[in-house]
């Protein structure tokens, strides 16, 4: 596939996958550099012709836009004329009066300035890996996953790059979709109970097996493992309707006839643990919600049906991760293959 054609298409020129490690960062910076410039050279325009179409774009004055990038408008004039050569489309309509894009330039805006701010960034990023002068990531994920799969990760993380700021956004998982779909977070973990992410990319990191949470003290604590037919005896906690652990249980159940009836409810996971925890009922959670060494409750698998909910990284489709948000994720792919998830 040509630049061109990917371009229109809202792609970016391939530039190789970003490195796991900061030793290789110097590397993939050249490479990127080698393969866009070819790209680029191959189809006859460059990256100046493109920041000057921008630069029109932005002011759709061509003697202002000269002034913005140091060019006589008639220098700039060619440099645009050369770039609708080499599309074989007009990006501008011209007249004495104004200037303005058409259609085709409207949409080749957006892919041009989106290609120069991945190519900003990508330099940037690299930048920060080589001289380990920081940078920031940003991590949305659900509480869970905040609790017991990040802090060992971003512990290993930071000792490789302590200069780099990590924030940690938890919330439910609509919220921490909707913060990767805009840019406030680099990558999210968290499970999509089955619905559709439009515009985000899910790879699966592990499966959650749920448990159910008792008091130590519990009757059904001396029990290894217990079948949700077994649950109508006693008191149940739940999660509030339209959570994704809610739905993704309600589904199951609803199919094998075993509805969900909680007699208290909660809106967040550490809720309902307190209310288990002060003997109110038994409570539904993922096991990573409940770590093995709590020390007031006990978890019980669950059985007859075993359910469990995949945990994912989530990605945006439409843009690349920085070199130091992939370091992140490399390091959290890293730790769930070595089998530490969940142990701080």
């Amino acid at each position: 596939m040509s630049c061109i054609t990917s371009l229109l298409q809202g792609r970016s020129p391939p530039m190789g996958r970003p490195p796991a490690g900061m030793l290789s960062a110097g590397a993939m910076l050249g490479q990127c550099n080698v393969r866009y410039h070819r790209c680029m050279r191959s189809n006859g325009f460059d990256l100046d012709q493109l920041r000057a179409f921008v630069a029109v774009a932005d002011r759709l004055n061509f003697r202002q836009a000269a002034e913005d990038i140091h060019l006589s408008p008639p220098a700039l004039s060619r440099r645009i004329e050369r770039l609708e050569a080499q599309l074989g489309a007009r990006l501008f309509e011209r007249s004495s009066r104004a200037v303005r894009l058409t259609r085709t330039g409207e949409a080749f805006q957006q892919r041009v300035r989106n290609i120069l701010e991945d190519l900003e960034a990508a330099v940037l990023g690299i930048d920060e890996l080589v001289s380990g002068q920081g940078g920031r990531v940003t991590v949305a994920c659900v509480p869970s996953v905040a609790l017991r799969l990040l802090p060992a990760a971003i512990q290993a993380f930071q000792r490789e790059l302590p200069r780099v700021q990590v924030r940690v956004q938890d919330d439910a998982m609509q919220v921490i979709a909707l913060s990767v779909l805009s840019g406030e977070a680099d990558f999210a973990i968290g499970f999509a109970a089955g619905e559709e992410l439009p515009g985000l990319q899910v790879e699966t990191l592990l499966s959650d097996p749920y448990v159910l949470a008792v008091p130590r003290e519990h009757a059904l604590a001396r029990r290894k493992r217990l079948r949700w037919q077994e649950l109508k005896d006693w008191p149940l906690v739940g999660l509030m309707r339209g959570g994704g652990n809610r739905q993704l249980l309600e589904r199951h159940l609803d199919d094998i006839a075993l509805p969900l009836r909680p007699q208290y409810e909660a809106a967040h996971v550490a809720a309902l643990l307190g209310l288990v925890e002060a003997g109110l009922g038994v409570g539904v959670v993922p096991s990573l919600a409940l770590p093995a060494d709590h020390p007031r409750l006990q978890a019980v698998a669950l059985t007859e049906p075993a359910l469990s909910r995949d945990l994912a990284l989530i990605t945006p489709r439409a843009r690349r991760l920085g070199p130091v948000a992939h370091k992140l994720l490399e390091q959290l792919r890293q730790q769930v293959g070595s089998g530490q998830a969940g142990k701080a």
